[in-house]
């Protein structure tokens, strides 16, 4: 009799356990993952680009632009600028530290304080950021404050796009 009624509480388990395995059955092999028909970009690749693009706007203004230079400040510190852009004429020289930032957000507060400080060191006349994404409301405003311009992918296109028109 206890053989019997153990084994009708198998039968039960084997109809669950069958039950199971039909409805969540066992993990196979996972599927290839798609591959996408180019590789993803990350902000490594754009840079450059980014750089290269403002240093040809800046070229067609007659601005001699430097990338990547590096240079050493009052301070004593060595500062690298992604784009340095220079025009003299028989009055003064104006010089640009150019900061680009090819991020996939907005950039925040603290690239505007360091460009600016950046340029203070050098001892440059103006400092410009660069940025598809644009900035977030507090970064703008205090760009604002501290004179330090920011384009957004509005003024890039803008000026890419008048720089290939002095091309021509």
């Amino acid at each position: 009799r206890y053989f019997l009624a153990s084994r009708g509480l198998g039968d039960v388990y084997k109809r669950q356990e069958q039950q199971l395995t039909t409805d969540f059955p066992p993990p196979g092999p996972e599927p290839a993952p798609a591959t996408p028909k180019r590789p993803a970009r990350t902000d490594q690749d754009e840079g450059p680009e980014l750089e290269q693009t403002v240093a040809d706007v800046f070229a067609a203004h007659g601005y001699r632009v430097h990338t990547n230079v590096v240079r050493q400040g009052r301070s004593g510190a060595s500062h690298e600028v992604d784009v340095l852009a220079e025009k003299t004429d028989e009055l003064l020289t104006l010089s640009i530290a150019i900061e680009c930032r090819a991020s996939a957000n907005p950039i925040e507060q603290d690239v505007i304080v360091r460009v600016d400080e950046v340029r203070r060191d050098l001892g440059l006349g103006h400092a410009l950021v660069v940025s598809p994404n644009g900035a977030r409301t507090e970064a703008a405003t205090l760009a604002a404050e501290l004179g330090v311009t920011v384009w957004g992918q509005d003024e890039i296109t803008r000026h890419s796009d008048v720089s290939s028109m002095l091309d021509l």
